[in-house]
């Protein structure tokens, strides 16, 4: 559900940014919205707000 709202952003012209564990995965996913997305890989779990919030 999170990759269609990131593509559904993408395709309204936001740029995104694409959390995994996995790089490659973050990579993927985001080179497929277009090359002005990036991925980033997260080393814990984005569910946890404090992990998210030192990405900023």
């Amino acid at each position: 559900m999170a990759l269609a709202t990131a593509r559904r952003f993408a395709t309204e012209g936001a740029r995104v940014a694409i959390l995994d564990i996995d790089a490659a995965a973050a990579a993927g996913a985001a080179s497929s919205f277009g090359t002005e997305h990036i991925g980033v890989p997260c080393e814990s779990p984005t569910s946890r707000h404090a992990s998210v919030r030192s990405l900023a």
